[in-house]
Order: structure tokens, then sequence, then C-alpha cells
């Protein structure tokens, strides 16, 4: 939340100062004449007044709305982790002020992944030694600031690291590194993009092998008013303490030398191929990963995530609305349905029997919304199990509240030497990141199947 009327914008706080009078006249008028009935001209002037501020809030809110989402990412983009192997940052002082400043000195600059790899003095190192046989570790990020299409991850350099990087690595960083102090320390080239599922996903930080959690399978309240020295009423809750392994997933592709000599080309191949790769898998386990061997427990094999209502002839639109209901009944507040292209496609194109489109998408720097929440459009709601025709389904949820992914290594970037990439000129670029995921609150999601499975041969 903005948490002062300053921090907006002059013609914002004016709008806002206007609908606030308009409120206290209305007030004030219907608390002077609560008991009795209200003179025609003072009712005419209090619907004025009323219709006034309606229409003057309809113009506050969507902004207001956009600037607190605005300054929310410019609150997560301020803790962004540093990349490992750093010094770590001494003890920051309680005052916001001072924490601000040493803050922006701390951190000197952004680069992609793929930037950082190929500008670290390791990479350089590595290309110096004439990229000998065997496996080397050349980053290695412990955290990462995604942009919101997941297309391209930034890390953060301290001020110490920068400089050492300057004198050690070749090329100079020049202008690769988006500089903090020229943007005030959020990467605004990722702001308009389209959410991904981590956008609107809990996604925290673990230094341990395993997660030990608590799982809310239910709760039955039982709080009812109460007699003088009678029995107080006790509520039924129903957990579940559940233990995840933090899993590995990897990614390899081999790349001749002269890829490897050309820089941009190599930050480019780890940008766009490899982390996409991960980040796809990523969403692909958080959905329908089975739990077996290396999998995560994904949201639609979790046996706790009920199904959302549906009715006779209910299109897309009524199920989402439903679901919508079902969550917040259930004492959630869902921000969010996760959809595949198609499904998405069918409800865009939705008309009525007079040939006009029914659904009017409400579209704005944030991305589309359906019955008020964000819409996460992936092709991770269609299952990848090698099936003739794939199963589709989307979730409606309270993404933050219901499920968690931690994340022990955003990413890690290694070089080698494999099998018989020695006669063709070839090495091996290894990406992998290591991580966990739980459904914490099951009653926090509503699934529906848009597509059944037609497995293949059958």
């Amino acid at each position: 939340m903005i948490r002062a009327k300053t921090q907006l914008p002059e013609a914002l706080r004016k709008k806002l100062d206007e609908h606030g009078k308009l409120v206290k006249h209305i007030s004030e008028t219907l608390e002077k004449y609560k008991d009795q009935p209200l003179p025609p001209n003072v009712g005419e002037d209090l619907d004025a007044k009323a219709a006034e501020a309606e229409k003057l809030w309809a113009e506050i809110e969507p902004e207001l709305k956009r600037y607190e989402r605005l300054h929310d990412i410019e609150n997560q983009a301020r803790q962004i982790s540093r990349v490992a192997g750093m010094v770590p940052d001494p003890a920051l002082p309680e005052n916001g002020a001072e924490r601000k400043d040493e803050r922006r000195d701390q951190i000197a600059g952004y680069l992609s992944l793929g930037q950082a790899v190929v500008r670290s003095p390791e990479f350089k190192e590595f290309i110096e030694r004439g990229m000998p046989r065997g496996e080397f570790r050349i980053l290695v990020v412990d955290d990462v600031k995604s942009s919101r299409n997941g297309r391209r991850v930034f890390v953060a350099l301290t001020k110490e690291q920068r400089e050492a990087w300057e004198q050690k690595a070749a090329p100079v960083l020049g202008a690769g590194v988006i500089e903090p102090d020229r943007i005030d320390e959020l990467v605004r080239v990722t702001e308009h993009e389209p959410l991904v599922l981590r956008d609107v996903l809990n996604v925290a930080p673990t230094t341990s092998d395993s997660i030990t959690y608590t799982r809310l399978q239910s709760y039955t309240r039982a709080a009812a008013p109460v007699a003088k020295g009678a029995q107080k009423p006790e509520a039924a809750m129903a957990l579940d303490t559940v233990t995840v392994p933090v899993k590995t997933h990897a990614v390899w592709i081999p790349a001749h030398e002269n890829d490897l000599a050309d820089l941009p080309r190599l930050a480019n191949m780890i940008d766009t191929e490899l982390l996409y790769d991960l980040r796809k898998l990523e969403e692909e386990e958080v959905l329908y990963g089975d739990g077996t061997g290396e999998h995560f427990r994904g949201i639609l094999s979790d046996p706790g995530v009920q199904a959302a209502r549906a009715e006779a002839n209910d299109t897309l639109l009524d199920i989402i609305r439903r679901a919508i209901t079902d969550v917040r009944r259930a004492g959630y507040e869902p921000n969010a349905v996760v959809i595949d292209p198609i499904d998405w496609e069918e409800i865009e194109l939705l008309k009525g029997t007079d040939n006009r489109y029914v659904w009017a998408v409400i579209r704005d720097t944030l991305g589309p919304r359906i019955w008020s929440i964000a819409v996460v459009e992936t092709p991770a709601a269609e299952a990848n199990r090698g099936d003739a025709t794939e199963e589709r389904n989307l979730i409606v949820g309270d993404w933050m509240r219901g499920a968690t992914l931690w994340v022990r290594s955003a990413a890690a970037i290694s070089m080698g030497w494999i099998n018989d990439q020695f006669i063709r000129n070839q090495r091996t670029i290894l990406a992998e990141q290591r991580a966990a995921f739980g459904v914490k609150r099951p009653l926090a999601f509503r699934k529906h199947q848009t597509q059944a499975p037609v497995p293949a041969g059958g």
C-alpha cells in the first residue's frame, strides 16, 4: 500500500481531496437530518453530490490501484538478494532513510544472468585456461529478479563486486549494466510485461535441503455467544505436518567453441534458451507435478484441491465466477486465475445471440483481468505427459496463501566437456536450479478441467 498521500501525483491528490470534501458534505447533511425527512432541495443536492462522488471515485480507483501496485513492485525490487559468494551485507540501521541510502550504495547495478556469466572473472579464467576439460561452476545465484514474462533474469551487483569485475573481467561491464541511481533501484524494463505464475505465487528463499510446513486440511467454525460461566465452544482444525525435499531442475545444451568466444551470443543463449526452459519446467511442475522422484507435488495432483462448481450450460466465464465464490467462502481471497491460451481465447471470443462479444476483458499495464482478478495465461496449464490429447485445466486460487515455492538456488551456470565433444569443438553449458514446492492450504484453490486427456495409442 502507498503509505502517504504525498507519494501520489498532484493531480491524483487533488481528486482525492475533492472526493473527501464531497463525502464529508454528504455525511454531515445526513447527520443533520437523521431524525427528520429530507427537504426536496436537500435531497436533490445530496443525489447530485453522490453522483459526482461516484463518478470521481471511478476515475480515482484505477489510478490509485496502479500506484499501489507499482509501489509494491518497487519494494520487492529493493529486496533482491545478492549473487552467491559476495561479501555479506553489513547490518543496516533501523532508520528508514539511512537504510535506503545505504542500500542504494550497496547495489551498483543489475545484469541479466547471461551477461553476468560472460562478464564474470570466473568465465574469463575459464577462457584463458583454454576451456579445459571437466566441469567448471561459473556462477551461482541465490536469488534473482525475473522479468514479468519470465524471459529475462536479473542479478544485483554490489559496489565491491562491480569494481572487482571491472578490473578483472573482459570486456568491461559498460552498457550492459542497468544503473540503479538512474532508475531508483527498480528494473523498469520489466514493469509492463504479462504476468507469469511466479508473479502471483508466494516465492520464498531457503537454505535447507528440505522444507517442513503445516498443511491446513480443514477448519470447522464453532464461535458462538457464551453465557456467563458456560463452557466455551471449541473449533475443529485438521492439520498435517508435511516435509518436502528440495528438488533439482536442470538442462544443458551443447555449444560450439565459437559460441563461447562470442560473448553476446553466449549471454543470449543463457538468457533466452536455458532459463526459459527452466522456468517452463517450473510452471509445469507447480501445476502438474505428481510428487514422484524429483517431481514436485503440484496443485492439480493434490487430492485436497477441489473441483470448481459447474451447472448445466455454464460457460468458462460462469465456472470461473463460481470458483471465485467458492474460494472466498472457504476464507481466502483469490488473486489470479491460471489458464491455457486456448481457453483464454474461448473466453475472449465468446459471443451472444446478437453476435456481439459478451465479455469486455479489462486490460491495464498489469495485464488482463477477469471478474476483477488477474489472469495468468500460460501453456503450462496444459499437461506435458506425451498423451495424444493433453489434459487442460484452469485454476482459480489464493496463490499467495495457498502454496509456496521455496528457492534454494535460483540459477547455477556450469560449463564442461562430455562425450565426444573434444572432436567436435563443443562444450556443454549446464543451467540448474534447486527448489521445493508445497500446497499449504488446498481449499485456497478450485480447479476445472477444460479438456480431458486421451492417452497415446488409446
